[in-house]
């Protein structure tokens, strides 16, 4: 499902982050996610991706196109931690970058 919306959502049960939307969308299969933004009032769109009963992985899907130069090195880092990306506390800009594109 495709839900439109803007910013991060927060969740709460496990104290991180949930989803990020990317251009005012964000796509999931994931049951829980789609009943949490469900029950936050998200606005969803079928795309086609259906969900799965015992789905508790965000499925891979087509990455978005971020313009990763546009971001700060502590941005950076963030999203490399999130991915665990190793040892990302200790690369440069340009390294990182190349390792959240790879």
């Amino acid at each position: 499902m495709i839900f439109k919306g803007t910013g991060i959502v927060w969740d709460a049960e496990n104290n991180k982050r949930l989803c990020k939307f990317f251009g005012g969308e964000y796509k999931t299969a994931n049951v829980r996610e789609i009943r949490i933004l469900e029950a936050a009032g998200y606005r969803s769109v079928d795309d086609g991706i259906q969900a799965e009963q015992g789905d508790t992985e965000r499925p891979e899907v087509e990455a978005e196109q971020e313009d990763y130069s546009e971001k700060t090195v502590k941005e950076l880092r963030q999203i490399a931690r999130e991915r665990k990306i190793k040892d990302y506390y200790i690369m440069s800009k340009d390294e990182l970058i190349e390792a959240l594109k790879g």
